[in-house]
């Protein structure tokens, strides 16, 4: 699949961030694009530019209606949909004992979903032309965590699992399943962070986290962005691409962290096994 056939691209969270950088670079190269965000204001400048290949839809990915609207119109504006970037997210900051339920629902109905339902929506259509990418915006994190993020990863490592099975489904139909595992990067997403009520209990605890962020230094989103073309644009793209370089370090520490609590699990089980033989 080339940057020909990956004519028509829908992004979801298009109007910010990474989906914001995306639907400029797809555009500049002369897809026709269905931008999809909840509040399609931001995107009014953009679409002056393209107003030919720039479809801007308010969808909330929360709600089935809005969602499958969102398609049909898309489909309907383009005739086809060739790449599904599965964007919108939302970030949440806070000890899982601080999360309403109202607080959990919400950023599971946005980044796990929203993701599924936008799958459903758009493979029908995916599938006419047997091929297509879609793409998964995971994180480092659909991998580890830390504290106060808790709640967020378990949003990206159901990405990861839900995605990994849908690869596996959609291999015979030529379309592939990519997910992008971006680090730390200058976006909004840090700005638009939620938070919960705190607990003085776990003070200590979020100031080490902050401390930790705030001497982070984000990467350029434009490197996330050329990561996904470059996915788009190759015949047999990876399930996973890690970017940032913080991304790889931290999952690879991580999955080696695992695996010897694992393999340390598996020699106490042989101990005990040999002592009660």
């Amino acid at each position: 699949m080339n940057s020909i056939d990956a004519n028509v691209w829908l992004i979801t969270g298009a109007s910010s961030g990474f989906g914001r950088l995306l639907a400029e670079r797809a555009l500049a190269r002369g897809a026709r694009v269905a931008a999809l965000a909840r509040t399609v204001e931001p995107l009014r400048e953009l679409a002056q530019r393209y107003p030919d290949r720039l479809k801007c839809l308010s969808v909330d990915v929360r709600d089935d209606a809005s969602v499958n609207a969102g398609v049909a119109a898309s489909f309907a504006a383009f005739g086809s949909i060739d790449v599904l970037v599965n964007n919108a997210g939302r970030g949440l900051f806070c000890a899982v004992e601080e999360a309403s339920d109202a607080t959990l629902r919400d950023i599971f109905e946005t980044n796990v979903f929203g993701v599924v339902r936008l799958v459903r929506a758009a493979l029908p259509h995916l599938r006419r032309s047997k091929r297509g990418r879609i793409i998964q915006m995971s994180s480092a994190v659909g991998h580890t965590t830390m504290p106060m993020a808790g709640l967020y990863a378990a949003t990206k490592h159901a990405v990861e699992a839900l995605s990994e099975s849908l690869a596996g489904e959609l291999a015979p139909t030529g379309i592939k399943v990519a997910i992008m595992e971006p680090g730390y990067f200058a976006t909004n997403f840090a700005a638009s962070m939620e938070f919960s009520a705190p607990m003085a209990v776990y003070d200590s605890v979020r100031s080490a986290v902050m401390s930790q962020f705030t001497s982070m230094v984000p990467g350029d989103p434009g490197e996330v962005v050329q990561s996904i073309l470059a996915l788009v644009d190759g015949d047999d793209p990876p399930l996973r691409t890690a970017v940032g370089s913080d991304a790889l370090p931290w999952i690879q520490h991580s999955l080696e962290q695992r695996l010897m609590q694992i393999r340390a699990s598996l020699s106490q089980a042989q101990g005990l096994a040999l002592e009660n033989a």
